[in-house]
Order: structure tokens, then C-alpha cells, then sequence
């Protein structure tokens, strides 16, 4: 179609000549000569078609022929002219199936749309020469190693690297022209303080709680119940430390690995810190209600065990499924990319593979035995002395409802921020423990001086 095109042009019309004479008619025959060539006898000349002689290149000089030939047929006007503005918005407007694959063009910077074709990766091996000083030259191998289609590469062959090796061994080695969004030691250490002060406080709360297990104080606060909720604020508080971790402490695949250590800490810290919470609000209830019927009972730590094993069990097991399953992933998000569509700064964050369908029943069944906790705490908030920590329970569990309340939807708004979102994240924790530490230990420890200063 683009020889008939031509053909169609040159013959119909008088061309001049530098000195401003016609095409004589000679010259007209020859070029008619040339359009009447016998195709026939071309297509079995052995030279033709010879494919040991053929470029890969070649295919992409055809199609690129072709897409001008189609697009000059439908953008060329009536009078068999055209001109260049027009033929290049046809050109960007036409498509069609070539022998590499789909030929489109973006309509921006005009080129090819890269998935659109294959490519090949060759690789070029050093086979020796010039290291012995015997040699000026070394001589490299080209080998096909991968090839792209259909919108992924497919393995040909391994690839090898100056080292010999044939893996990668840094997957980070791509951003080192790239500006990564990492955290700032500030943030991190100020992060990290916070997050050794909760445990400290934690470890300090369990020590007190262990020195002072025979006082009636201590005792009437079941000292076994007390430790598991030091133990819950400590593992609360560790989830601050991966949650720090980025590319500047970790490769991409321990990174990959501390995302899942943040929700395992998470919410096994706060299963254990709400299900301690509801095993003894529940059990002052029960006592205070048969009180209430002159009834004496008696209840054992065993007795009131089952709410803690049945939310750590039901955590584990659906951690464990989401780990296996659907694990978080540390990805990179970009924020600018260059003119040819590269990032060129990008931040990371954790993300879940899938739609985040294990973070519901986890989030439901914490936050449901806090619900619960809280009815228990209600029921029982106006107890006298010894018994006075429900009020503490209760003015605890109201503070961790106000701050998540507050705190969450501030850090689901920050997730473009790393800085941001892990200060808020830690400072969220700290607060957490924090409250649940000294509103409940410091009026015992008040009390119990109180008691002292009496005996005194």
C-alpha cells in the first residue's frame, strides 16, 4: 500500500527540476519501471529472504515502516496532500498488530509504549584475556538471558554477575539514584526512649508488684493478674522497635519480617493487657454479686484464667494464619517521578498483600473484649477501699477508648509520612501503657504508704 501510495503521487504529478524544468518523460518511465518490478521472481531470490543475515532490529524497521505508511493513508487529504502537524497527531492515533506485538504510541512523548514489544536482555561474560598481561584486550561472551513479552520477562538462561554469581544479592542496589523518604534519627531515637521508658516502667511495675505479693493490697489484687498486665504493657511497648526499622538498618527482606513482628506485638500486647483487665473485673463482679446475696464464694486464679488463654489463643492463630496466608510487606509508594516516568523519590511503609481481611476479626476481638471490659468496670466502679481499682480499670479503659478515639485516624492520615506516622504510632503506645501502668499500680502503691504512715 505505501509503493501503490507513492506510486499514485509521483506519476500524476509534474515535478521540477532545480532549474525549474519538468521531469522529462524518460525519467517518469524510469520511475514507473521501478514500481513495475516482478514481485514474483523477487520473492524466490534466494538473497531476498536469507534469515541468517536478517537484524533483530529488522522486525521494528518494518513495523515502524508500516505505521507510517498506515498512518499517511488516513490522514492524507483529498488532494493527495498532507501536512507535518497532521500526520504526526495520526501517527500518535494509530495502531495496529505487528510482528513484536501491539505497535501503540504514547500519545505524550511519541514514543513506543514499552509493554507494548519485546525486549531481550543479553549478558556480556568476561571469557578471560588481558588479566595475565598477555593481552591487551579482553573478550566478553554475549549471551540471551531473559526475554520480555506479553508483559513479562521470561528466564532464558542466568544472569551473571561481576562477582560470578548468578543471584542478587542487593536488592536495594536501584536506589541509589533514587531519593528514599527514610526515617530521621531523631524520630527514631526520640521513638525508641519512649518506648525503653514504657518498658522500664513495666519491668519496674512487675518488680513492686513481686516485692509486695503478701500485702493484703497487692493480695486482694491477685499479684498473678497484675503481672500479666506489666507483661502486656512490655510487649505492647517492644512493637515500637520494628515499627522503627526501615532500609538504613535492614535489607528488604527483613524489613519484610519486622512489619509482621509489629502486629504480632501489637495486638498480642493488647490481648493480654484487655483479657488480664477483663479476667479481674469479672471476678470482683462475680464476688460482689453473691455479696450482695450474703452468699461467701471463693475464686482461684485458675478459676478466672480462661479469658486470658482464650484471646491469646484465638491472636496466635490468627496471626499465624495472616502471616502465612497474607503477610504485610514492606513496599515503596512514589512521590515524584522523573520525565520518563521513573521515581525518583519514593517513601516505604508496611502494606498488607491482600485487602487487609485478617486485620477485622483481629481488630473485633480485642477491641471487643475491651467493650466488655469496660460493661464489667461500669458495674463495679463504686467499690470501697481494697476493692477501689475497678475506678482505675474503668478510668483506664475510658483513656485507651479516648486516645485510639483520637490517634488512629490521625495515623491512617500520616501513612504518606514515615516521620510522622511512626511518632504518632509510638506516642499512641507510650500513652497506652503509660496509663494503664500508673493507673492502676500508683493508687496501690499510694494506699499502701498511706497504710504504712498509719502503722507508723
Amino acid at each position: 500500500k505505501i509503493l501503490e501510495f507513492v506510486k499514485l503521487i509521483l506519476p500524476n504529478h509534474e515535478r521540477e527540476t532545480p532549474d525549474g524544468e519538468s521531469l522529462h518523460s524518460d525519467q517518469r518511465e524510469v520511475t514507473n519501471n521501478y514500481f513495475s518490478i516482478n514481485s514474483t521472481a523477487l520473492m524466490h531470490d534466494v538473497k531476498f529472504l536469507n534469515t541468517s543475515t536478517i537484524d533483530h532490529r529488522a522486525q521494528f524497521l518494518y513495523e515502524a515502516t508500516i505505521l507510517l505508511g498506515l498512518t499517511a493513508c488516513s490522514s492524507v487529504s483529498s488532494d493527495l496532500s498532507l501536512d507535518g502537524n497532521t500526520f504526526y497527531q495520526k501517527l500518535l492515533e494509530t495502531s495496529f498488530q505487528g510482528i513484536s506485538g501491539t505497535v501503540e504510541l504514547d500519545p505524550i512523548t511519541g514514543s513506543r509504549i514499552p509493554n507494548s514489544t519485546y525486549y531481550l536482555m543479553f549478558n556480556l561474560v568476561e571469557q578471560g584475556g588481558g588479566n595475565d598481561g598477555s593481552s591487551a584486550l579482553t573478550a566478553f561472551e554475549k549471551k540471551l538471558t531473559d526475554i520480555f513479552a506479553s508483559g513479562q520477562w521470561e528466564a532464558v538462561t542466568p544472569f551473571v554477575f561481576n562477582n560470578n554469581a548468578t543471584a542478587f544479592a542487593d536488592e536495594e542496589v536501584w536506589l541509589k539514584n533514587v531519593e528514599v523518604q527514610e526515617l530521621h534519627t531523631a524520630v527514631r531515637v526520640i521513638c525508641l526512649l519512649l518506648c525503653g521508658t514504657a518498658i522500664a516502667l513495666g519491668l519496674v511495675c512487675a518488680f513492686w508488684t513481686l516485692k509486695n505479693r503478701e500485702k493484703r493490697i497487692v493480695k486482694a489484687s491477685q499479684p498473678f493478674f497484675l503481672c500479666l498486665i506489666c507483661i502486656g504493657t512490655i510487649i505492647l511497648a517492644s512493637s515500637i522497635i520494628p515499627a522503627s526499622f526501615d532500609l538504613d538498618n535492614l535489607h528488604l527482606e527483613g524489613n519484610n519480617k519486622a512489619c509482621m513482628a509489629v502486629v504480632w506485638l501489637l495486638y498480642i500486647g493488647i490481648g493480654v493487657i484487655f483479657s488480664a483487665l477483663l479476667a479481674k473485673t469479672y471476678r470482683i463482679n462475680k464476688i460482689m454479686k453473691n455479696a450482695k446475696k450474703f452468699k461467701r464464694i471463693t475464686m482461684k486464679t485458675r478459676q478466672t484464667l480462661f479469658p486470658v488463654i482464650a484471646v491469646l489463643l484465638l491472636n496466635i492463630i490468627v496471626l499465624s494464619l495472616f502471616t502465612v496466608l497474607d503477610p504485610m510487606q514492606f513496599r515503596f509508594y512514589v512521590t515524584a517521578e522523573d520525565r520518563f516516568s521513573r521515581p525518583s523519590s519514593i517513601y516505604w511503609r508496611c502494606e498488607v498483600e491482600g485487602h487487609g481481611e485478617w486485620m477485622i476479626p483481629l481488630t473485633v476481638l480485642n477491641f471487643g473484649i475491651l467493650i466488655l471490659s469496660l460493661v464489667q468496670a461500669w458495674q463495679v466502679r463504686f467499690l470501697s477501699t481494697e476493692f477501689q481499682e475497678t475506678q482505675s480499670i474503668y478510668r483506664v479503659l475510658s483513656t485507651m477508648i479516648l486516645v485510639a478515639f483520637i490517634t488512629v485516624p490521625v495515623i491512617i492520615l500520616a501513612q504518606d509520612n514515615p516521620d510522622s506516622k511512626l511518632f504518632l504510632t509510638s506516642a499512641t503506645i507510650f500513652a497506652t501503657c503509660c496509663s494503664v501502668q500508673l493507673l492502676i499500680f500508683v493508687p496501690k502503691y499510694r494506699y499502701e504508704k498511706e497504710q504504712e504512715n498509719k502503722a507508723a
